[in-house]
């Protein structure tokens, strides 16, 4: 396991403003802690909208990545819960039926979801609830025992893989939001994905989006990239990139919010 890597802490909850009152503010895990994330900003999160995050982010890690955290044994707050088996399609003479297949004889899936750009960088911003022209891939790779299958005495076997793109997209948009804050300040920007987040705003889609094209799969287990700079319509915005597993994994871009020439040059001059 890699090691933890903090920035300085926040001191107010990076989602609310508030102070977190008498139970005061929890760290911030950038990349959520069940998907592999080690990445922490300390008291960065009251209790109130670390429920939500948490939902969304439980829901995400669950139903998107479930089978494949299980099987690649990414870590888990809960290790003493983890499943021994998981469900597959089987087919008996005639006959289907659920079977529970040991870890080590499961296909493991890992969706992939292809979004447009986001909606604020088209030509004619227009806020959308839902997923417009997002296409969905699942990658899957064999059993690492495939004895497993042929012990069962099934002719065939089957997976099926679900999809949660709103928790998903939340859960992107509180990554970029998190890294930013983390990596600039909370004052080096105008920031916009708070409501998208909470869930007050549900057009997701105008600020969470993909990249067109495939890049090449890296090392890590997540990529991570923040940007700050001017764009065609002559605004200055900050962006963050993510690749979540970048084993190949699509490229998606989430717009953090808003900034200044003048905070974009200090902040260059003070790195050189």
């Amino acid at each position: 396991m890699s090691a933890i890597s903090t920035y300085a802490p926040v001191g107010h909850c990076i989602y609310c403003g508030s102070d977190g009152g008498e139970q005061g503010l929890g760290d911030e895990h950038i990349v959520p802690f069940s998907l592999g994330g080690m990445l922490v900003l300390p008291k960065a999160s009251c209790r109130a909208c670390e429920a939500i995050t948490s939902a969304f982010e439980g829901r995400c890690a669950r139903i998107m990545y479930g089978s494949f955290r299980i099987r690649e044994k990414v870590q888990t707050r809960r290790p003493k819960e983890r499943p021994t088996t998981l469900p597959m399609g089987a087919t008996f003479g005639d006959k289907a039926e659920v079977y529970m297949m040991p870890i080590e004889g499961v296909i493991a899936t890992l969706p992939w979801v292809h979004f447009l750009p986001p909606g604020y960088l088209s030509e004619h911003p227009d806020k959308e609830i839902g997923w417009t022209g997002a296409t969905l891939e699942v990658r899957t790779d064999a059993p690492r025992k495939r004895s497993l299958w042929d012990k069962s005495n099934a002719s065939a076997f089957s997976v099926s893989q679900q999809f949660d793109l709103d928790s998903l997209a939340r859960t992107l948009a509180k990554i970029a939001h998190a890294l930013c804050i983390g990596e600039f300040g909370s004052s080096f920007f105008e920031p916009w994905l708070p409501p998208y987040i909470l869930g007050t705003d549900r057009a997701l889609s105008y600020l969470v989006g993909g990249v067109p094209g495939s890049l090449e799969p890296v090392s890590e287990l997540h990529q991570l990239r923040y940007n700050a700079g001017q764009v065609a319509n002559g605004e200055w915005l900050v962006s963050a990139d993510i690749r979540l597993f970048a084993q190949g994994g699509p490229h998606t871009t989430v717009i953090v919010g808003r900034t200044t020439e003048e905070l974009v040059r200090s902040r260059l001059a003070e790195n050189r």
